[in-house]
């Protein structure tokens, strides 16, 4: 999961992919929402409420 304020998004990455090259991660599965919309996250999960963007941002 990563939030990024500044872009007022948040995002949520499932399902890794396997990958040769030690250090590297890719992910099938990418969600993403404006921040202060709920954020689903894979089952069993909930959805992770995500703040609203801070004023001036």
């Amino acid at each position: 999961m990563l939030i990024h304020r500044g872009g007022g998004e948040a995002f949520a990455f499932s399902d890794p992919v396997p990958h040769d090259e030690p250090g590297k991660t890719y992910y099938k599965t990418k969600v993403e929402v404006t921040l202060g919309d709920p954020l689903p996250l894979p089952d069993p999960l909930p959805a992770l409420r995500t703040p609203a963007p801070p004023a001036g941002a």
